[in-house]
């Protein structure tokens, strides 16, 4: 619990940077270079979950479960990164070169190439904070986590101070904070201390890769689930709506705060109880009531201060954000129970269980953009959003239930003793 408080801790300083660098983004760039920021870093985090093979959530589960040292794990991992930045620096350039007109409409073409250069940091960072994860050393990986908001936050603003305004401006701050944030982890890792010995394994390569494309394929679909919305609105309608869309999406994902802070320690610590699922199957249903009920509570405050927030704070240009928000809070409701319980199955050596969660949705999320977005404009394409995370709830609830024989109404409602657990 010490971990998920200091992770939250985290999460709350780090959702706060990031929400005020989008507030000096949005006052002094307006909408639409809002919406062109958002959707050229589409491109470089694209690549990041496209290539990365799951190599992260494997360290986590390998190192977490005492399968793997983890000075083998990053030697294995940066083989692996090595090939695969090259291919993904490829991909990426002949994206721009052949079809950023059509894919990125309204994005410049330099700032495409500019974000191409970020997606070798974004990959380095996932892979090094994998593995501190996974040895539950979250203290570095709290830091690891706070430094590119912050630094780019500091860049921007000291870009801003000497009247350079263009975007590139703003994707070279964002490069720059996954950078420093790099050094910080390898100074960090060169310092690790491990008390405990973990016996060799030759075979960690196969090992990695089996089970690391159940959860790549799983965090690629999820992606796509995330992002289809914003890049069909700028596809469709252009980076002006991209930029106030983006807005909506950004203060309803700050509600998945506790969520990601208290997933971060549940998939190393399920991990380690290997055999043990009467503590898996105790511990999961209580984080899940309470991530569900405060989430549910946070989504209703949030709905009642939206227009003061965006009338004052954003400014009037980002009115229009309302109504896909509203939409929208259904759907990160959903979304914060999900990621708890599919850290659960996870730790149970099954990811390839949320992987077919989110294949089942991703063609019915792209139908229901593709529908609504022309119909109901923004609030069409938050409503697509919302239904597919409350489809995808519904099926992680479905295959936990079969997995643990745990009914819904324990993982969603709270009841007297947790009360009383807290007041005690």
């Amino acid at each position: 619990m010490l971990n998920s408080a200091a992770i939250l801790v985290r999460q709350v300083g780090a959702g706060i940077i990031q929400l005020i660098t989008l507030i000096i983004i949005a006052r002094i760039y307006g909408a639409e270079g809002n919406g062109i920021y958002s959707v050229a870093l589409l491109l470089p985090t694209m690549l990041a979950v496209f290539l990365n093979l799951g190599i992260s959530p494997a360290n986590i589960y390998f190192i977490g479960t005492g399968k793997v040292d983890h000075k083998m794990a990053l030697r294995i991992s940066m083989g692996l990164f090595s090939f695969l930045v090259l291919v993904g620096l490829t991909f990426g350039g002949l994206i721009v070169h052949f079809f950023s007109e059509h894919w990125f409409p309204g994005v410049p073409e330099s700032s495409l190439w500019v974000a191409v250069s970020i997606f070798p940091a974004i990959f380095m960072l996932n892979i090094l904070s994998g593995i501190f994860q996974g040895l539950q050393k979250f203290n570095v990986y709290n830091y690891l986590a706070i430094i590119p908001p912050l630094s780019t936050l500091m860049i921007i603003a000291f870009f801003i101070a000497f009247e350079k305004k263009g975007i590139n401006y703003l994707l070279f701050s964002y490069l720059a904070g996954f950078v420093l944030a790099i050094f910080a982890s390898l100074y960090w890792f060169a310092k690790l201390q491990v008390d405990h010995l973990v016996p060799k394994n030759n075979n960690y390569v196969n090992d990695m890769l089996v089970y690391g494309y159940k959860a790549h394929i799983s965090n690629l679909m999820s992606f796509i689930n995330y992002k289809l919305d914003l890049f069909l609105v700028n596809l469709l309608v252009g980076p002006l709506a991209a930029g106030v869309y983006v807005v909506a999406v950004q203060l309803g994902e700050r509600l998945w705060i506790l969520a990601q802070s208290v997933s971060s320690v549940l998939l190393p610590r399920l991990s380690q109880f290997e055999g043990r699922e009467d503590l898996r199957d105790k511990m999961t249903p209580i984080i899940s009531r309470w991530v569900f009920c405060l989430t549910v509570v946070a989504s209703l405050l949030l709905a009642a201060s939206g227009y003061p927030l965006l009338r004052f704070v954003f400014g009037k240009e980002f009115l229009p954000a309302l109504s896909p928000l509203l939409y929208l809070l259904p759907g990160i409701v959903a979304g914060a129970l999900s990621k708890i319980l599919a850290s659960d199955i996870a730790a149970r050596g099954k990811p390839e269980l949320n992987m077919y969660t989110t294949f089942a949705s991703v063609p019915l999320n792209l139908a229901g953009n593709l529908l609504l977005i022309p119909w109901m404009g923004l609030s069409g394409a938050a409503l697509a959003t919302s239904i597919t995370y409350v489809l995808i709830l519904a099926m992680i609830l479905w295959i936990y239930k079969s997995l643990t024989g745990i009914t819904p109404a324990k993982v969603l409602f709270l009841r007297k003793a947790d009360l009383k657990r807290v007041f005690s």
